[in-house]
């Protein structure tokens, strides 16, 4: 059979150096007796290297005419050749539940969505490795202060630790790409949960990243407008900020944050909206039933969200309002003050309750 003609809009370019694919693929010995998928295959350079490895294979591949190359070149792989889109399968399925390898030389076009789709299976994928755009995979590696730190760094470097492993240079492809590649390797790293809700972190991280030209500062200014336009109308004196926003940590871009310092953000957050705010539980007003009713209809998950970024800012004004204070010891303060605090506060809705004394 012929061979595959690259398809720009697939974003393949078919490396053409065998040593190299050689050295792409023993990166998965880091993860040694468990399944490895392949992602974008192509005519199998890195696969016939990979197939010579003790443990399970399969190659997932979206191009047809590349599925019938593999299909003709590598007849050991037939039942685990995989027509269909990587960023759209169900990843539990591919080795029944088991954890496996995710290598490959992956399309330029959709590496980040590759890398995206992972976290979401972190736990089915504690190694990664392949080639990838060498900017993406210095962004990806690249640390706090860097100008090339980013969502990317920040999400991937939460749940993996990341090596930068080598550079791969353009004329060893098939069309020559404009860019330089490189090799990386994530391993899964001791996190086994971030303290926080981690579909808000994300959103933070995003939110931030998306502005990345602005210190913190001028970001979450947008933020405390809408909470002052939100006080005005519920009757409340929107608060002066001046002070808040005067702290040192304000001052400062995301990419100059660290995982640990985004975590500690929402650390009580979900913890405090439970226990202060009634959790998931919409806002009710007594003798307003044509206004709790519309309150009903909006989902739980959205309330607590709204109430733990509300404590999330809480926890943001403690800090940044006194900037000596480091997080054990807020930590503390909300253990050893906050937490009875609130414990009174449920006894005293008990007694309001049991005594019929709320109107």
């Amino acid at each position: 059979m012929k061979t595959v003609k690259p398809k720009k809009f697939l974003g393949q370019h078919f490396l053409k150096d065998l040593k190299i694919a050689q050295d792409i693929a023993d990166t998965v010995d880091a993860c040694p007796g468990i399944p490895v998928l392949e992602v974008g295959p192509g005519m199998g350079v890195m696969t016939q290297f990979l197939v010579r490895k003790d443990r399970p294979l399969k190659v997932v591949e979206i191009d047809f005419e590349s599925v019938a190359y593999l299909r003709t070149h590598y007849p050991q792989l037939e039942e685990n050749i995989i027509e269909d889109d990587f960023l759209k399968m169900h990843l539990e399925r591919t080795f029944g539940g088991q954890p496996f390898v995710l290598t490959g030389n992956y399309p330029y076009n959709i590496s980040s969505q590759i890398f995206f789709k992972m976290l979401d299976y972190k736990d089915l994928i504690p190694c990664c490795t392949g080639m990838i755009q060498k900017e993406v995979a210095e962004r990806i590696a690249a640390g706090p202060g860097s100008k090339t730190y980013g969502i990317l760094s920040v999400l991937l470097q939460a749940w993996y630790s990341v090596e930068y492993l080598f550079t791969v240079h353009e004329h060893v492809f098939t069309p020559p790409p404009k860019v330089k590649s490189a090799v990386i390797r994530m391993t899964r790293n001791a996190t086994t949960d971030l303290g926080c809700d981690e579909r808000l972190f994300k959103q933070v991280v995003k939110t931030t990243f998306n502005q990345r030209r602005k210190v913190l500062r001028n970001s979450i200014r947008p933020v405390l407008a809408d909470a002052d336009h939100k006080a005005q109308q519920e009757g409340r004196q929107p608060k002066d900020h001046t002070e808040f926003l005067s702290a040192e940590i304000f001052g400062r871009r995301p990419e100059q944050l660290s995982v640990a310092e985004f975590v500690n953000l929402f650390i009580i957050a979900g913890v405090a909206s439970t226990i202060f705010l009634g959790g998931w539980m919409p806002l009710h007003i007594s003798g307003w039933e044509g206004f709790n009713t519309v309150m009903d209809y909006i989902p739980g998950f959205v309330w607590f969200f709204g109430k733990a970024f509300f404590v999330v800012l809480l926890l943001m004004w403690i800090k940044w309002t006194f900037p000596r204070l480091r997080i054990d010891q807020i930590l503390t303060l909300e253990w050893k003050y906050l937490v009875p605090i609130g414990l009174v506060n449920l006894l005293l809705m008990v007694i309001v309750v049991v005594f019929n004394l709320h109107f």
